[in-house]
Formats: structure tokens, C-alpha cells, sequence
């Protein structure tokens, strides 16, 4: 009776998470299929860091939510480097700080949107389109003066600071590809900051996180992050002083 109980309460379980448990056993080992799909999402997950995004192909498609795209780079000068040095990640080189200067605004942008490769360049492929579909419906009424989407390679998510810095906007918004795992080599982050400068910290951050088909919807993440622009914008702040208190009604 204990033997008939335990595989069919486990079944239950793996309905619910792609997490790997119970697995079964072959003699000392795991089953083949369990291996093999070990090994799969491990290479998935390998091929995640090596992924090289096509930003001209993106800065088209973008036309449809935003009048001009700008595409920069950090001082990491290869994946390599970027995986070696995370500093090199975070900050812009000198071209693309001077290509910036062009899209200084005659007073500060609202908030600017960088869409980073991160560790995961295929997640801003995947998910960057879908979530800006669900996401400007949410603030056209707003009338945000919003900057020209930054397309940023090789770039951490401190970048964003000086990007925001750059092109004199209040508040960023980074999409960025999270550390691939071995369930989910392409989800998708949101880190969200107020007023971002050199000396920015991850307290003063807002992070919405696992956007990704078994994770959080597109819908979902459009809502809290228009939820928490709108907040941050009006009590200028984010981080550990602005919860996501997010709820259906919560958006004005």
C-alpha cells in the first residue's frame, strides 16, 4: 500500500514544477531518459551564455512601441570578457556615451527602457515583443515622455544606470536575460530604478523576475511594472522603499 501511495503522490508533484523529482531509478543509476534530459538542458543551458542576439532585427520590430532605437555596447569587449569581468559589464564604453549625447532631450525623459542580453540573450528575443505588447496599452494614458529603447550588448543590469544618466531620464527600466538554470535557460527580469547614478545599489531596485512561458505571463509582469513605474514616478523612488503592493485594481 506505502509503495502505491508514494509514486502516485510524487506524480502529483511533478505535475506542478518542472523541477527534477522523482526520477525513478535503474539499478544504481537514474533511467536513460532522465540522463538524457539532464544533459539536454545542461547544453541548453550552456548555449544560453553564447547566444548572440540580432539587435538590427529587434530595432525593427520595435518601431511599433517606440519612434527610434539606440544600440550600445559596454567595455566588455567579447562574451568571453563579459563572463570574466561582470565589471566591464556595467558600465558604457566611450562611443556609446557619445552616441548618447545625441538623444538628450530638452528637459528629462520619464523613464527609458534598455533591453539587455544578460546571460541569456535568446530571453530578450523571446520575451522583449510579447511584454511590450501587453505593457504600453497599460501607460499610453500616462503620456510618459519615454527615450529611445536602448539596445545594449554585452551589458549587466548596472548599465542602465548609466544610460539613464546619459540621456537625462528619471527612471530605467532594464529587461534583462536572467542566468540560464537548468528548467528555464530563457526567462526574462525587469529591474526597475529611480533616479540611477554611479553609486546606485540593488536595494534601490525593483525586480520582476522569471518572466518566461512556465513562469510569470507577460500580462502579469505588464501589470506589476506599469504598477510600480507609476508609484516610482510619483513618490520618486523604487527599491526596498517601494513594495509591490500590486494588486488587479491597483492601477489608476
Amino acid at each position: 500500500m506505502i509503495r502505491k501511495i508514494i509514486p502516485d503522490l510524487l506524480a502529483e508533484l511533478k505535475a506542478f514544477t518542472p523541477a527534477r523529482i522523482a526520477l525513478g531509478a535503474t539499478g544504481t543509476s537514474i533511467p536513460s531518459k532522465a540522463a538524457l534530459d539532464f544533459a539536454w538542458a545542461h547544453a541548453a543551458a550552456k548555449d544560453a551564455l553564447n547566444t548572440v542576439i540580432d539587435y538590427g532585427q529587434l530595432a525593427t520590430e520595435l518601431e511599433a512601441y517606440f519612434c527610434s532605437t539606440v544600440q550600445l555596447k559596454s567595455k566588455a569587449q567579447d562574451r568571453d570578457d563579459y563572463l570574466l569581468r561582470p565589471d566591464l559589464g556595467r558600465v558604457l564604453c566611450d562611443e556609446s556615451k557619445e552616441e548618447l549625447q545625441q538623444w538628450q532631450a530638452s528637459k528629462p525623459y520619464d523613464l527609458v527602457f534598455v533591453l539587455a542580453d544578460g546571460l541569456s540573450a535568446g530571453a530578450i528575443k523571446m520575451h522583449a515583443l510579447p511584454f511590450f505588447t501587453a505593457l504600453f496599452p497599460l501607460i499610453a494614458s500616462a503620456n510618459y515622455q519615454i527615450a529611445p529603447a536602448c539596445l545594449a550588448n554585452q551589458a549587466r543590469v548596472a548599465l542602465g544606470d548609466g544610460i539613464a544618466q546619459a540621456i537625462q531620464a528619471k527612471l530605467v527600466v532594464v529587461l534583462i536575460g536572467e542566468r540560464p538554470g537548468l528548467s528555464a535557460p530563457n526567462s526574462m527580469s525587469l529591474y526597475i530604478t529611480f533616479a540611477p547614478n554611479a553609486q546606485t545599489t540593488d536595494a534601490q531596485r525593483n525586480c520582476i523576475s522569471n518572466i518566461q512561458a512556465l513562469g510569470l505571463s507577460y500580462e502579469t509582469a505588464a501589470q506589476q511594472c506599469a504598477f510600480i513605474i507609476e508609484q516610482a514616478l510619483q513618490r520618486q523612488e523604487t527599491g526596498i522603499d517601494l513594495k509591490n503592493t500590486f494588486t488587479p485594481n491597483a492601477l489608476l
